[in-house]
């Protein structure tokens, strides 16, 4: 017959397997986000013994996360091994590594101006919409936009009341006086380094491409002239020349957005936005 006691287990004593269960299930991009977020916390206390002792608290839990973290912060790095600890990895722990994503919900703002090409919007617009995606048109000023082809567009925001941010992803569509007044336009460069920053879908079409090599996009591939009349797909950003499919660069662009972020980006420099 069992010993019958009242004392939790040993089980109870251990208060780092678990973070390190967690550490070791992200992604080295999620790690370096975890990172970044110690160092944005931990570098606000202004008592360096505290934040040396929050540095030995994190080599209870990995070695390279608590010599990061000192780096950042002004501490003395431990002497302790960065080499990872083994504990199991659960997939479902991490973002990144997670079931696959869905386009569904996601919102994609389209930015526009006068003489943008109204037909490759609308049918990529409904493209979107189908697969469950909400798109806003962005430009200057509210309103109606006239298309180079005749079509009218009407304007939801403007860059004064909206902000890339609170999109999922970007989409540039054709049209030479439109790309050539966007061009011009810092708050629609910004708009689109600022989601490329954030790992977040973009997307362009024909005159379209010209707005994401203005805004100077560092380590992705953009179609050109000659692609060949194929959207090209790298890591998150689709870009297609003009005449090309519009129903195949809509459907890689939707496979972006179910991605969500596309974090390699992080890790090809960064941008200023």
């Amino acid at each position: 017959e069992g010993r019958k006691t009242r004392q939790r287990s040993e089980s109870f004593g251990d208060h780092f397997t678990q973070a390190t269960i967690f550490w070791n299930s992200q992604s080295p991009t999620e790690k370096q986000h975890l990172i970044n977020a110690f160092h944005f916390e931990v570098g606000k206390v202004k008592d360096m013994a505290v934040r040396k002792r929050m540095v030995d608290m994190l080599t209870n839990v990995d070695g390279y996360l608590a010599v990061e973290v000192a780096k950042g912060v002004g501490v003395e790095p431990p002497q302790v091994s960065t080499e990872p600890r083994e504990t199991l990895v659960d997939p479902a722990l991490s973002m990144e590594r997670g079931e696959e994503g869905t386009a569904k919900t996601r919102k994609v703002a389209i930015l526009l101006d006068q003489g943008v090409n109204a037909a490759e919007v609308m049918e990529v617009r409904k493209a979107l919409e189908d697969a469950g995606v909400a798109t806003t048109t962005v430009s200057m000023y509210l309103g109606t936009v006239h298309g180079a082809d005749g079509g009218e567009i009407e304007v939801e925001q403007h860059y004064v009341s909206t902000a890339s941010v609170l999109f999922d992803a970007v989409y540039v569509p054709g049209g030479r006086a439109s790309i050539d007044s966007l061009k011009t336009h810092g708050e629609a460069l910004h708009f689109v380094s600022e989601a490329f920053k954030h790992c977040k879908p973009v997307a362009a079409m024909a005159e379209g491409v010209e707005l994401l090599k203005a805004a100077s996009l560092p380590g992705v591939k953009l179609a050109g002239a000659r692609a060949g009349g194929k959207a090209v797909a790298d890591q998150g950003v689709v870009t297609a020349p003009a005449g090309a499919d519009i129903g195949g660069f809509a459907s890689q662009f939707i496979e972006a957005i179910a991605q969500h972020r596309h974090w390699a980006r992080e890790e090809k420099g960064q941008v200023p936005a």
